[in-house]
Parts: C-alpha cells; structure tokens; sequence
C-alpha cells in the first residue's frame, strides 16, 4: 500500500519541468490511516476520499457554509474523482 499512496502523492500533484508545482489549489495528500488509504485536500485540510486494499474508492461528502463554497467542493471533488479514476485504473 505504501507504493500506492506514493504513486498518488507523486501523480496527483502536477509538476512542472524545474519540480515546482503547477496547480497550487488542488494539492492532494494520501496516506494510510485504519487500514486504508485517505486522500486529502491539503488546502482546505478536508479527506475527500476513502480508497480500500482492492482499490475501490468512495467520494465523501465535503462540508461548506454557502453556495460558493458548495460549488467549489463540486469542482473539487470532480477533479479528484477523475484523478483517482486514472491512477487506481493503471496499478
């Protein structure tokens, strides 16, 4: 498993040429917490995702005050959810 959580630390945190990061609103962090592996959203510090030993995850339900903050947890999760969709499919 810890292959896995570095192989989504690395790939889920985009990079440019001089190792800088490209994107720095969606840095993601995963580690292995009760046996399986949780993805974090490092900016809002939120875990937006839950990914078992067989490699099935689950979206969570992220918390927000308003409606900007609830469009921005949609984006958010749909970014990571198409990201963990890419990775999990190519281990």
């Amino acid at each position: 498993m810890k292959v896995i959580v570095d192989r989504l630390n690395l790939w889920m945190n985009y990079y440019d040429n001089y190792n800088q990061l490209i994107d720095k609103l969606y840095i993601f962090e995963s580690k292995i917490e009760d046996g399986n592996i949780s993805v974090y959203h490092v900016n809002t510090k939120q875990r937006i995702a839950i990914i078992s030993p067989i490699l099935e995850y689950i979206m969570l339900d992220l918390k927000h005050n308003n409606e900007i903050e609830e469009f921005n947890n949609f984006i958010l999760k749909q970014y990571a959810h198409s990201l963990l969709y890419r990775i999990l499919s190519t281990i």
